[in-house]
C-alpha cells in the first residue's frame, strides 16, 4: 500500500512540474515587444534651402522612453542632449543648403502596447528654428513632423499579420505611400524592401524588436 502511494505521489508531482514548465513556455511566447514610434522631421519641397534645424522634446518619460536618434537620407550630421529625464534637444546641421525632399532625421520612442498615440504623452516636440548656412531664419513651417507607430501599415493602431499583408502587397506592387510606407520601414533604414518583411513578420511572432 505504501508503495503505491508513493507511486501515486511521485506521479502527481511529476505531472505538476510538467505543467509547470509548460504553463511558463506558454507565459514566455506570450509576453510582446513593445511598441516603436518614430518622430520624422522632413522636407517634403524642393529647393527648401535648409541646413540646420533644431527641436525640442517633452515626454512622459514614465510611460515612454526614447529608444535612438538617428540621421536621415540627406547627408549632414544630427546630435542630442539630454540633461533631465524626459527633456531632449535634437538637432541637425549640413554644411550645404538642402534643395532636395528628403528626411533630415528621425527619433525612436518605446511605448506600452497600451499607448495608442504618442502625443498623448509628448508636452512638446516642436521645431523651435530653421536656417541656411548664411544663418538666416526660415519658416519653422519648412520642416515637417510625423509621427508613425513602426509596422502599423494600415494604420488602425495596431501591429498585426494584416500590415504583413500590406507590406508583401507592397513589395510585389509598389502600393504604399507617405506614413503608410514609413510604416513599413521596420529597420529604419529609410528603404523598404525583403529585410523589413522578415523583420515585421519577426515582430508580429515576439521574436524581435525594432530600433534595438
Amino acid at each position: 500500500m505504501k508503495s503505491k502511494m508513493k507511486k501515486t505521489i511521485a506521479s502527481l508531482l511529476t505531472a505538476a512540474i510538467a505543467t509547470m514548465s509548460f504553463g511558463s513556455m506558454m507565459t514566455a511566447n506570450a509576453a510582446s515587444y513593445n511598441k516603436t514610434f518614430r518622430i520624422y522631421y522632413s522636407l517634403k519641397t524642393n529647393n527648401s534651402g535648409v541646413s540646420k534645424m533644431t527641436s525640442h522634446l517633452e515626454y512622459n518619460y514614465n510611460i515612454v522612453e526614447v529608444k535612438k536618434v538617428i540621421k536621415g537620407n540627406l547627408g549632414g550630421s544630427h546630435g542630442f542632449s539630454q540633461d533631465t529625464y524626459g527633456v531632449m534637444d535634437v538637432s541637425y546641421n549640413n554644411t550645404s543648403n538642402i534643395n532636395t525632399q528628403g528626411t533630415l532625421m528621425y527619433v525612436s520612442f518605446d511605448a506600452p502596447t497600451s499607448v495608442s498615440n504618442l502625443t498623448d504623452y509628448l508636452e512638446s516636440y516642436k521645431v523651435t528654428s530653421v536656417k541656411n548656412t548664411a544663418g538666416a531664419s526660415l519658416p519653422i513651417s519648412t520642416v515637417s513632423r510625423d509621427i508613425v507607430l513602426v509596422g502599423d501599415i494600415n494604420q488602425d493602431g495596431e501591429v498585426k499579420s494584416n500590415d504583413l499583408l500590406k507590406l508583401k502587397e507592397h513589395l510585389s506592387s509598389n502600393t504604399l505611400s507617405g506614413n503608410a510606407l514609413r510604416a513599413a520601414d521596420a529597420n529604419g533604414d529609410l528603404n523598404v524592401d525583403e529585410d523589413d518583411y522578415e523583420l515585421l513578420r519577426k515582430y508580429i511572432l515576439n521574436l524581435e524588436d525594432f530600433d534595438k
